[in-house]
């Protein structure tokens, strides 16, 4: 090969035009030079309005004009500072190829499935290179390289990245496609900072995208088809074309280069709670028909307009609290969110492990079962702040007319149990709307029940006392028939209290069973126990009040720090908590009958 000039005179000027010729034997005496690359015209003219520029591009994507002027020609002072002299003596063209020649050979490899049949007969070679890696691409994602490639083994496409910048260690390759013959033809580039790649689907002739949703290319979503019509996607190359991503493809049903943008829509994805950035100014109405979101999926920034559906499991939306019903007897509450209690019996609603200040939850009992919230270590709910209630303002008759003689009730006041003088003990499961009669006619005296209700005592004047452990449904009589006058009961039913008109007043640590005397013989008229039964107060009939192990103290102005705080609400009860740091949460509003542990 050679270096050829043409020279030609047109208009009065002499343009010199340069090419490389290789030299071809045609037969035994004819020798013809046929051209192998077209160099052009280079400037030869001395003249400002006849520089001829071109657009050089730098290993930046940089782009600057250079005018190129042979070795033998001075550089003029019109072109200073983008004249380059070329030594036309120096140049050498190296491993040449022809294009069509290329194009033939890939696709009849690919239309007549030759990877398919060279897979098992061709195996890895000594280096341990395997030949299917020929379908590579290779960019810098995040400083270190990457490359994307088929395998043709699995016929997947797959990604690794390095662990260096130098490329000396690796990660563990990633299966981006797998669904048929998939990965052929493949392009990365960096898109908007994370990894993304354009390939052919062999299985089904369609040109498909997938893009990474980090920068180092850990997680993928979900692949998504830019062109399904006829054979296409072949020789396909990715870029960045103002912003977005872009890929030119070979259409090889007609014969055509093909060019495509992707638009933003089919870029946004949800796989494996994943989701890729969407911005809603570049979708139109109708491009996303239903879009169905991830259980806690978060929503940053500002919204405008309006969600529609339920919100079930929509969390953290800016400017919205939504509510999401709770069929369940366990909910771990998210933060800005209203839960609806729809379950008969008791629903736990765990507080947020990690809120931030000002993170609101609300909470209400549409059920019969009404609820308890649970903390986490640390946090505690400052109640101190809550008015009291307007309780008794308002009473509502129930049942019979009967010579009642003693009442009892549990925490959340849906559990109750009433005493009739020489009469039977009636247990009601309703907040007291129906009641059912239970044991036999005695002289009820007092009764005191366990905060969940199951757990019940009751005395008898000149009688034994009884206790429950089914809310009420059978007895069990204990100590010995006595003149007892009062009762009272620990939240967990296991230590009770009672006392004797005009005798001691007798302990019990184990739920009733067995029974100790305390004190001196008086008229003991009254008993009461705190939640954990280590204080009692009692008091005497014309006589003073006496208290057990500590003075009587005001209410706590929190829950028990830690897991074993709680709030119980009954049916009807709401609540709003805000949290304020520091692992403490405020009551902002409540409602209904709510109960502090």
């Amino acid at each position: 090969m050679r270096l050829k000039c043409h020279n030609r005179v047109k208009d009065g000027k002499d343009h010199r035009y340069w090419s490389i010729v290789e030299s071809v034997r045609c037969s035994r005496e004819r020798v013809v030079q046929r051209h192998v690359l077209y160099l052009g015209e280079l400037n030869d003219s001395q003249r400002e309005g006849w520089t001829h520029c071109l657009d050089a591009i730098d290993g930046n994507g940089r782009t600057r004009q250079l005018a190129l002027f042979p070795a033998d020609r001075e550089i003029p002072a019109h072109a200073q500072g983008i004249g380059i002299q070329v030594r036309l003596d120096a140049m050498r063209l190296e491993r040449p190829r022809q294009w069509g020649a290329c194009w033939l050979f890939t696709e009849l490899w690919s239309q007549l499935k030759l990877d398919d049949f060279w897979k098992p007969l061709l195996p890895d070679s000594r280096e341990g290179t395997s030949w299917y890696h020929i379908y590579t691409s290779l960019a810098v994602v995040n400083g270190t390289p990457a490359i994307s490639y088929y395998d043709s083994t699995n016929s997947n496409l797959k990604f690794v990245r390095a662990s260096d910048a130098s490329g000396t260690a690796w990660g563990t390759p990633v299966t981006l496609d797998s669904t048929g013959t998939v990965g052929s033809y493949t392009a990365l580039a960096v898109v908007n900072g994370n990894p993304a790649i354009s390939y052919h689907d062999n299985t089904n002739g369609d040109l498909k995208y997938t893009s990474a949703t980090d920068a180092n290319g850990t997680m993928w979503a979900t692949p998504v088809s830019l062109d399904s019509t006829g054979t296409v996607g072949t020789y396909t190359s990715l870029a960045v074309v103002n912003g977005n991503p872009a890929v030119s493809y070979y259409d090889a049903t007609n014969a055509n280069l093909k060019f495509v943008a992707i638009p933003e829509a089919l870029r946004w994805q949800a796989s494996d709670g994943s989701v890729a950035p969407l911005t809603a100014a570049t979708v139109t109405a109708g491009a996303i028909g239903s879009a169905q979101l991830a259980t806690g999926l978060t929503l940053a920034g500002t919204t405008t307009g309006t969600f529609s559906g339920s919100g079930s499991g929509l969390t953290n939306v800016p400017g919205q609290l939504l509510w999401q019903t709770v069929p369940g007897s366990t909910q771990q509450a998210q933060p800005n969110t209203g839960y609806m209690i729809a379950n008969s019996a008791q629903v736990t609603i765990t507080l947020p492990a990690s809120p931030n200040v000002g993170d609101i939850i609300r909470i209400s009992g549409a059920s019969a079962g009404g609820w308890k919230i649970a903390q986490n270590a640390g946090q505690y709910v400052l109640v101190g702040n809550v008015a009291p209630l307007s309780v008794g303002v308002t009473w509502t008759p129930r049942d019979s007319s009967r010579y009642w003689g003693a009442v009892a009730s549990s925490a959340d006041g849906s559990k109750l149990v009433a005493g009739v003088q020489s009469g039977q003990i009636y247990t009601s499961t309703d907040s007291g709307v129906t009641w059912t009669p239970r044991d036999s006619s005695r002289l009820w005296q007092a009764m005191a029940s366990s905060a969940d209700g199951s757990k019940l005592v009751a005395c008898v004047q000149s009688g034994q006392i009884y206790t429950s452990t089914d809310s009420g449904v059978t007895w069990t009589p204990r100590d010995s028939s006595r003149n007892w006058g009062a009762l009272a009961s620990s939240a967990d039913g296991s230590k009770l209290a009672a006392c004797i008109d005009g005798g001691q007043i007798y302990p019990s640590t184990d739920s009733g069973v067995t029974w100790s005397p305390r004190d001196s013989s008086r008229r003991w008229t009254a008993v009461a126990s705190s939640a954990d039964g280590s204080k009692l107060v009692a008091c005497v009939w014309n006589g003073q009040i006496y208290t057990s192990e500590s003075a009587l103290a005001f209410p706590n102005s929190t829950t028990t720090v830690g897991t074993s705080g709680y709030l119980v609400g009954g049916q009807g009860a709401s609540i709003e908590l805000q949290y304020v740091g520091s692992n403490q949460f405020i009551v902002l509003t409540s409602g209904g009958t709510i109960f502090a542990y």
